[in-house]
Formats: structure tokens, sequence, C-alpha cells
């Protein structure tokens, strides 16, 4: 059917507004009219015919059209769902063009159509087409309905936000996610000027926090799926409506008093709430980091402040917001990845101040916190789970102290890990850390003694214990360079001199006793702690040499006999501690290499390949063990 008013009998702009005033086109025949002609379609002719004379077309077509629209969503069961048409966005979004600048028009529009009332209808069953053509619309009279409605009725405005926020993860898409952000621009700055006034601060933090604050977290998490950067923005313009919401807005020309708001424990009373009968609900967990960092950035701002906030700040902060949190949390296992952002909040805004009047407290929350993480790491899905080591990681940037006592079951939990599981670079990069610590003290020997702890322990319970070591992040590769620079770089001659000393010594026990694992990993690790030849240092060579000698024999003995047991891989570690004290510089007379035996095992291919290659490389008069 051709858009033509003529051929509806409509001739002028009187017998327009007539037929609009009709619920659904003419009801009584007239001559050219037709039969119950929509009302969509009368408007659509309106706008783009141009034979008829309608006088300020635009402003009636868009009054017609509000009109239909608002009435609807008052009353869709009797009127129908117009406001979820396409049809009806689409024409609203034309014939607004010419309009956008008549801010005097506008305001007298939303003084005659609610269209608060037209967004709560449209954010609770539109489609994601409907989302597409009404957001251009509402990006243009919604800031305007805001300003209209003003301080006055701040608890509309905040309904109008909340239904929008709930909407988010249902009609935010990448085909939409422009215009909601353009529209959140638009519609934020002149609700802040609202919260500015009066009690509308505490009237919208209390709202916020009984009917936004879950909404808000859903959403933020919908939108953060998309990790684009226009969902980068909107979640920062979320972030910020929550921070003011909850916080208040900034006061004119007032500095932060670094006082926490009183919404704070509204807040922390809701959230400890949710995670009490949710504890491990995605939701809530995902918004606890930002809602710290940006309490902490609105009470003592760092653009303002040299080094950490003010005493009284992190004191409340840490009373009235981490406790109970953090409480909560601990409650219920599986929250490491909530507990791992907040412990870096901490660490980057600087809260936690070794030696303040609440060391006690922090001391407390600590030990609370490693021994948590310690236990969510004995998991059979530890490799999994790199935010264990992650959450130890930051608890050892915090707080070193707390987490030194425990450092055998972390270094037993680093050496369980595999290459090519998730959590191998996150166990690397902690054990990086924990050696660069003791290095940098000069307090290696502790370390190793905290090492031989797990030595042990690995004997006990791996049926491979050097197998796994070598190929976990404890001494890999990689890591056994960064031991060895820190027995060459960082020990004194008299500390390398009695580690070394007590390694043989443990060592040399093994063998008597016959505990052939430890007995593998002591000669490992005593191979990373050769120094460079010196004077000084003879008399610990010439012990390194004997014991090299010592494990030569009984790998020896044992691939004669062909033992099954560890036994036949002290050959390996004995050819290679002596290969390795060649490389830095020593030579033994007192003893050599049993070539003629080490001629007969390579004769027998039922060795152990490491055996072999050892062998090999003796034979060749190889000086290096890599």
């Amino acid at each position: 059917m051709s858009l033509d008013l003529a051929t509806w009998g409509i001739s002028t702009s009187e017998q327009l507004v007539q037929a609009l005033k009709r619920s659904e086109g003419y009801k009584n025949r007239q001559p050219n009219a037709a039969d119950g002609v929509p009302t969509i379609k009368i408007l659509q002719a309106a706008w783009i015919d141009n034979a008829v004379y309608i006088p300020r077309k635009a402003e009636l077509l868009l009054e017609c059209i509000l009109e239909v629209l608002t009435m609807s969503a008052k009353n869709p069961a009797k009127l129908g769902t117009k406001y979820l048409e396409v049809s009806y966005w689409q024409l609203l979004e034309h014939v607004l063009v010419g309009l956008r600048a008549q801010h005097d028009f506008l305001h007298a529009l939303v003084s005659k159509h609610n269209i608060l009332v037209l967004v709560s209808a449209v954010t609770q069953n539109a489609s994601i087409d409907v989302w597409g053509a009404a957001l251009p619309v509402l990006k243009v009279l919604l800031p305007v309905s805001i300003r209209r409605i003003g301080a006055s009725q701040i608890e509309m405005i905040n309904a109008c936000f909340r239904d929008l926020i709930k909407a988010l993860p249902r009609a935010c898409t990448l085909a939409t996610m422009h215009l909601m952000v353009t529209l959140f621009d638009a519609i934020i700055k002149p609700w802040y000027s609202d919260v500015e006034l009066g009690v509308n601060a505490k009237k919208t933090a209390k709202y916020f926090v009984s009917e936004i604050l879950c909404p808000y977290a859903a959403a933020r998490i919908h939108i953060g799926s998309f990790g684009t950067n226009e969902a980068s923005v909107l979640i920062l313009q979320l972030d910020y409506f929550a921070t003011v919401s909850l916080y208040g807005p900034q006061r004119l020309g007032g500095k932060p008093s670094g006082s926490l708001p009183d919404s704070v424990d509204t807040l922390v009373e809701s959230l400890t709430a949710l995670l009490k009968s949710s504890p491990t609900s995605t939701d809530i967990c995902e918004i606890l980091s930002p809602l710290l960092y940006n309490l902490v950035e609105k009470v003592s701002p760092s653009s303002e402040r040299a080094q950490a906030p003010p005493a009284h700040t992190r004191h409340a902060v840490l009373e009235r917001f981490l406790l109970p949190i953090m409480t909560s949390l601990l409650r219920s296992s599986h929250t490491l990845p909530t507990v791992l952002s907040l412990l870096r909040n901490i660490d980057e805004a600087a809260l936690y101040q070794p030696g303040g009047e609440d060391q006690d407290t922090w001391l407390a929350l600590w030990a609370k916190l490693v021994t948590y993480t310690l236990k969510e790491s004995e998991s059979l899905q530890l490799k999994d789970r790199p935010e264990c080591f992650l959450t130890l990681h930051a608890l050892w940037n915090i707080c070193t102290d707390e987490v030194a006592p425990f450092l055998s079951v972390v270094l037993t939990r680093i050496s369980q890990v595999s290459l090519g599981e998730p959590a191998w670079e996150a166990a690397i990069n902690l054990n990086h850390a924990i050696l660069s610590h003791f290095a940098a003290e000069r307090r290696m020997p502790r370390l190793v003694e905290f090492l031989c702890e797990t030595l042990h322990h690995m004997c006990r319970e791996s049926p491979q214990p050097l197998v796994q070591l070598v190929h976990s992040p404890l001494l890999c590769a990689k890591s056994a360079s960064d031991w060895e620079d820190g027995f060459l770089r960082h020990t004194t001659s008299v500390q390398l001199h009695d580690m070394a000393h007590e390694g043989i010594r443990l060592a040399r026990e093994c063998h008597v006793h016959r505990s052939f694992p430890t007995l593998l990993c002591m000669t490992h690790l005593l191979t990373l702690m050769v120094p460079f030849a010196s004077t000084e240092n003879s008399g610990l060579a010439s012990s390194l040499f004997n014991w090299a000698a010592t494990c030569i024999a009984v790998g020896a003995d044992a691939c004669e006999h062909a033992s099954k047991g560890p036994e036949p891989l002290a050959l390996a570690l004995g050819l290679r501690l002596r290969a390795r004290l060649q490389q830095r510089g020593y030579d033994d007379p007192h003893s050599s290499v049993p070539r003629d035996r080490l001629a007969k095992i390579l004769e027998q291919k039922a060795h152990q390949d490491l055996n072999r290659l050892e062998a090999v490389r003796v034979m060749k008069e190889a000086s290096a063990w890599y």
C-alpha cells in the first residue's frame, strides 16, 4: 500500500489529528478510506507526504508517536505493545533528527510524556532489534527527562538506571555496545548533578545497595566477556555510577577527607549476606575488587598522595571492608580468584604498612589467608589452578615473613606441577621470587633447609622423586640456573662450605640407610653448589670428588647386578657431579673414573639412558654436563 494520506481521505492537518486520535485507523468509513489502517502507517505517511500541509509537522508527529508509545507502555493489555515495535522507534528517530537542538520544546515534550515509564517497559521485554532502534531515541530524550524531573524525584531516576542495568545482560551486544556507551554517557551527567543536592546522595546509596547491587554485578560480568575497548569504556561508566551512588559525589571545592562514608557499612553488610547465601557467586565476587579500589580512590585519590593513604583511612578500610569481606570469603572453598584480586588491590593501594597500630590485625589476616591458600592448594586439581600460586606469590610480596614459616609446604606444592600444566608459569614465577628474596638477603642456607624438607617429603610420596624434581618448576633447567646463581653469587665461602658439607653428610647418611631416592636428590642439589676453583675451596672440592666417587661406585655396582631400583642412577649423578667439578676448574689427583667398568656398562643396552649418556660423555672426556 502506498504511503499517501490522500488514499485515506486525509487532506488537512485537522483530518490527520482526528485520524490519529482513533484507536487503529478509521472506524467510520469515509470516501477512499481503508478499514483498520494501523496508526504507524498513518504516521509514516504523514512524515513523508509533503502534499498535505501540516504546520509544525515534526512536533506534531513527535507528540503523537510518544503518546502511542507511552500509553501502550502504561496499558499494554488494552492498547497492545506498540512500544515493542521497531517501526515506531525508527520513525521517532527520524523525526527527532531535526528537533535535537530545540531544548525548550524537548523539555515541554517530556513534561507531557513519562519517558521513564517507557524506559521501564522497554527494558523488561525488548528484543535486540527493538533495543537497537530505541537506544538512539533514548539517548536524546532520557537526559532531558532526567534534567526536568531533577533532584526532587531522585528515586524515579535511580529506578530508571536500575532498569537499564538489569537489561544489559540481555540487551548489550557487539551491535548495541556503542549505543549503550553513548546512552550512559548522556544520562550520567545530569544524574550526577541531581545526586549532589540535598539528601539525594544518602537516598541513592541506600537504593543502590538494595536494588542495583546485584544487577550491577551481573551486567559487569556480561560486558566484560566481550573484551573490546568499548566494553571497557562501558564497565568504567558502570563503575563510576556505582562509585558515586555508594560513596557520594565529590564535594565542590573540597578535598577528600580520607574518612569512609557511612554507606560502606550498609554495603558490606549486604555483600557479606550475599556471600553467605551464595559464597561462590561469580557475580558478587566479581565486583568486590572494583568496589574496594574505587572506595580507596574516592576517599584518598592516588593522584593526591605521594605514597600510602593516611593511617586512619587504611585502618578504616581494614576494619570496615576487608576483614568482614575476607572472613566471608574464607568460609568457603574456591574463592581464591576473588581473594587474589583483593590482595592485588591491597598491594597496589599500599593499604598494608608494616609496623602500624593495626599490625596485629593485619598479621592475623595474613595468617588466615596463608592457611586458607595452602589448604586450597591440596586440591587434586592443583595443576589446573594457577590462582593458588598467584595468591601465594601476592602474599609473598605483601607479607613475606608470614609466608616464610610455610615454605617447605609451598616448595612441595611447586614440585607437584609439571611442564605444560596451566599452573606452570605461576609456580615457576613464585619459585623465582622466593629464590631472589633469600639470595638478596644472603640467606640461601635457610632456603636450602626448606628445600631439604621438601626433598624428604617428595621421597616419601613420589615413586620417582628425582624425575619429578627436575621436571618441576622447583629444579627444572631454568630454576636450576637460578639456584646456581644464588649459590655462586649470593653466598659467602663459609655459607657454601657449610651447606655443601651438610649436603654430603645427609647424602652419606642416606647411603648408610639405603635411602637411595633421597641420596639421588641430594647429589643433584650438590651439583648445583659446586664453586669456582680457588685455594680456599679446595677442601670442599676434594669432599665433593670423594662423594662423586662413592656415587659412581654405588651406581656401577647396581648396573653390573642389573638392579631395577633407583641405585643405578647414582652412577649418572656421580659422573655429573665429577664433570661439574672439572668444569669449574678442579682436578682430582686421588681418584679416576673407572673407564673399563663404564665401557662394559655401555655394552649392556638394558641400562637407563641417563647412565649411558653420562658414561659416553666421560668416555669422550667431556668436561661439561650441559
